[in-house]
């Protein structure tokens, strides 16, 4: 992510996905909430990350989010921080 001259690599994680309809949405999703949230650049990416991954974990482009028990792991799993 770039904001002017900075510039930031932010990894993600590892995952093994089962459906990757919705994680560029996803992303983009995750990355408005944190920018709305006053969040830093390296943040809202980081955060845009997070949910394009989970986003993949079950078929379709939102069935992920739907799922309280698949994002209670996922959560749980992640070695990123929350938002």
């Amino acid at each position: 992510v770039q904001k002017n001259e900075q510039r930031w690599h932010v990894p993600t994680e590892c995952l093994k996905p089962v459906d990757t309809v919705g994680a560029g949405d996803s992303f983009n999703a995750g990355f408005l909430t944190a920018y709305l949230k006053g969040k830093s650049p390296r943040d809202c990416a980081a955060f845009g990350n997070r949910t394009a991954g989970f986003s993949t974990q079950s078929p379709g482009g939102t069935e992920s989010f739907r799922d309280g028990a698949l994002l209670e792991g996922f959560l749980t799993s992640s070695r990123m921080p929350p938002l």
